[in-house]
């Protein structure tokens, strides 16, 4: 069984990508590829609504207990690259809001290390409402979403249930906090005080070899409504087949034939620049939700979170 020395639970829109890109080019780290697994809750339905499977003309599901075995077979792949002596992690951002994960992490690890990435509650909830419109799951306004969608976007941001589960699992000695803000500005200060955390102190030949990076960008679609047809028709190509014929294929910010069309699509229908400003009635709202759900955050994190947040 592979030995998972640490594990980035989240959170989602909070620059766990980029965090993770830069863990994979060290030398004393081994990253599971791809970079979120979801291996440990792929059957929690709060956080995955695609537990049971259709194979052929029938639903089935894989049972952990059942198929623990051969399901930690399967996960040992994600580490084919592995060099001797390397630190193993992974980052999926639903372990976080995932009861399940929380469970079998503590149960396979009970020493692990848990990493968790922080962003204001409120711009992680708007952040994740436009990475659906840009691919073309949501169409409707934030504020129909947040009514009528999932209700994901604003349940994975009650931080405080979900650390308190992890603090109970692993001890707070073993839960490193990295904020947003900090990763975005210091990256290489950062992954300084993250692997000091993990025991494995950075050297200044590997520290001079960090550079700012940022994966998986935000763009925004100019024109929801087109991209959300064009993405869906998209998708649907690709599940019948006829996408590779036509030499579509669908990725996660736009349609593209190769890489010089999805640049061309980006630069006439998505944009760099930040969407028109929330209602201010639903900012208030969210705010209020989270400072409800997140009273006692920071007495758990022993940490003055919301003045981070400009909440106070």
């Amino acid at each position: 069984m592979i030995q998972l020395d640490f594990c980035i639970i989240g959170v989602q829109k909070a620059g766990t990508t980029t965090l993770a890109a830069q863990l994979d080019g060290l030398e004393d780290v081994c990253m599971a590829r791809p970079k979120e697994p979801m291996f440990f809750c792929y059957d929690d339905y709060v956080v995955h609504q695609k537990e049971f499977l259709h194979v052929g003309e029938r639903w089935s599901s894989l049972q952990w207990e059942r198929d623990q075995d051969s399901l930690l077979n399967a996960y040992q792949k994600c580490y084919s690259h592995y060099q001797e002596g390397q630190l193993i992690g992974e980052a999926s951002t639903t372990y976080a809001p995932s009861i399940l994960a929380c469970e079998r992490l503590s149960a396979l690890y009970p020493n692990l290390k848990v990493v968790v990435v922080l962003r204001d509650p409120i711009q992680r909830a708007v952040s994740a409402y436009w990475h659906t419109v840009r691919r073309g799951v949501a169409t409707r306004s934030l504020e129909n979403e947040l009514m009528f969608g999932s209700p994901s976007y604003l349940t994975f941001g009650f931080y405080f249930e979900q650390l308190k589960r992890y603090i109970a699992a692993f001890g707070r000695e073993n839960l490193c906090v990295i904020h947003f803000d900090d990763l975005v500005r210091d990256q290489t200060g950062t992954i300084c005080r993250l692997m000091d955390f993990l025991g494995r102190p950075i050297s200044a030949e590997a520290l001079g070899n960090i550079q700012n990076v940022r994966e998986n960008r935000s763009y925004y679609p100019t024109f929801p409504r087109i991209h959300s047809m064009v993405s869906r028709t998209a998708r649907s190509l690709k599940k019948t087949g006829k996408a590779s014929s036509l030499g579509f294929d669908y990725g996660n910010e736009s349609p593209s034939v190769n890489e010089n069309a999805a640049s061309f699509y980006r630069k006439c229908f998505m944009r760099r620049k930040a969407p028109l400003p929330t209602c201010p009635r639903t900012l208030k709202m969210m705010r209020e939700l989270f400072m409800r759900q997140n009273m006692d955050l920071d007495k758990l994190l022993g940490e003055d979170v919301f003045s981070r947040w400009n909440w106070k």
